[in-house]
């Protein structure tokens, strides 16, 4: 059987162990939990021990438990991207790389039982806990203050003096995110590398997204002020020359200026046909006006 406390209201729960990994519910609260896995065959030994690091031939793509030069009491997950006799450069889950040698890269053995350091919701605290189950690279993790949850290897790291067994793992507490402790100092970059990450993942699709942003903005002022035909030119034109002879030339520049009934817009110093037509209907429009202002354009 399977003794454990409900991580919600604390009720001793027991089980066969067949269930173990399984989701149930607390029957007193209904909460939502994970059966923990079996204790007691670990209790009676260590864990099976594993080869001499320095006589495994590494090959790259081969998982692994590595250490982090300057944090030489943790173990952290990641992958061999080149293998030597005498040194091996190992990629980190966080996307670090280094050299390393073969005694600081070990198989990764974390199993069912294994004590680990978790970073609860990928936060910046690793919190101790047990593993209750495996699939690959994911982990569900039994943490010591009653918490359980599902994350990945990147998130976890593996004290290097403890062993993997429940047997000596008692007196471990939570380590934050780049503080000391006599075991040795967190890595601080995940964070940074994560964003990293994220950055060069999504900024060409940003990029791209702000391009389109700023051409639909274009074409929509640019359309908001078009001219399609010789006859909407002319009606323009006959627009510019009704306000001049009702407000002046002044007023109707103020009124008009950088749009397509004012004779400087763009198309018609493009488009001979456009400015014709312009002017044709400004002739029109002009009928009755000052001759002072029949004389600016030209017009008899």
């Amino acid at each position: 059987m399977i003794a454990f406390a409900c991580p919600g209201c604390r009720k001793s729960l027991k089980v066969k162990e067949e269930f173990a990994g399984r989701s149930t519910r607390c029957p007193a609260c209904k909460a939502q939990l994970v059966v923990p896995a079996p204790v007691s065959p670990l209790l009676k030994g260590s864990p099976p021990a594993l080869a001499d690091s320095s006589e495994l031939t590494w090959q790259p793509g081969d998982r692994v438990l590595a250490h982090w030069p300057k944090e030489v009491s943790w173990w952290y997950a990641g992958k061999v991207h080149e293998a030597h006799a005498d040194r091996i450069l190992v990629e980190f889950d966080d996307g670090d790389q280094c050299w390393l040698t073969p005694d600081q890269v070990k198989p990764i053995n974390i199993a069912v039982g294994s004590r680990v350091f978790g970073r609860w919701k990928q936060g910046g605290t690793f919190f101790p806990g047990t593993v209750s189950v495996v699939q690959d690279d994911n982990l569900h993790i039994q943490f010591d203050d009653g918490d359980s949850e599902w994350t990945r290897l990147k998130w976890v790291r593996v004290d290097r003096g403890a062993p993997l067994s429940l047997a000596a793992s008692s007196g471990h507490s939570f380590q934050e995110l780049g503080s000391s402790s006599p075991s040795g100092t967190v890595r601080p970059r995940d964070e940074w590398a994560a964003a990293r990450k994220l950055l060069k993942t999504w900024w060409p699709l940003g990029a791209a997204l702000a391009f389109l942003l700023a051409a639909w903005i274009f074409v929509s002022l640019d359309s908001s002020e078009s001219v399609s035909s010789p006859e909407e030119a002319y009606n323009a034109g006959y627009t510019w020359g009704s306000a001049i002879k009702q407000k002046g030339v002044a007023a109707a520049t103020k009124t008009y200026s950088g749009t397509k009934n004012h004779p400087d817009f763009p198309l018609y110093q493009k488009n001979p046909s456009y400015r014709a037509a312009f002017h044709h209907g400004l002739g029109h429009g002009l009928e009755g006006a000052p001759r002072k202002y029949l004389s600016i354009y030209g017009i008899p």
